[in-house]
């Protein structure tokens, strides 16, 4: 006869909703989503910023073969270095709060981009907290609103979402 013990699930939700510049971290109270109080917020200031501000100077060239030069440097898409910096800080976030069972369930909004770097870089015990994500920009929405959405996209995808 084995006893097999179901890990129990935190009630508390966190609602991660994010973009390249600024992060926000909500919590609610797991089924009825009701109440949601803002508990984190991240700044990240190089997300504010445009290309042409953040970059000093060309890079070298090098002499390569023959007659071939190339750039000492590959030139980096400057809105995914930006998106993977506060990716990992927001996994940073997310991660201490799952290990110590600070929220059960992860709502995660954010635009496309950003989006695919924290799928990217998602540990998978984390991931598997993830109940609802919706690429979408809501930043800088009110509260009100941003309920809406979520209850939307929770009665939207409700076959698909973790009920316990």
């Amino acid at each position: 006869m084995s006893y097999r013990r179901e890990a129990r699930v935190s009630e508390n939700t966190w609602i991660l909703v994010a973009d390249r510049s600024k992060a926000m971290i909500f919590e609610a109270i797991w089924p009825d989503m009701e109440y949601y109080r803002k508990i984190h917020e991240f700044e990240n200031p190089t997300g504010f910023a445009r290309s042409e501000d953040t970059i000093r100077d060309r890079p070298g060239r090098l002499a390569g073969a023959g007659m071939m030069r190339s750039i000492g440097e590959p030139p980096t898409n400057y809105r995914h270095r930006s998106a993977q910096e506060m990716a990992l800080a927001i996994i940073e976030h997310l991660e201490q709060g799952r290990t110590n069972h600070q929220f059960g369930r992860l709502i995660v909004i954010a635009p496309a981009l950003l989006l695919g770097v924290l799928r990217d870089r998602m540990p998978t015990p984390l991931s598997k907290t993830v109940v609802l994500t919706l690429r979408k920009h809501l930043v800088d929405v009110r509260i009100r609103e941003l309920m809406e959405q979520v209850n939307d996209g929770l009665a939207m995808n409700r076959d698909q979402v973790l009920v316990s």
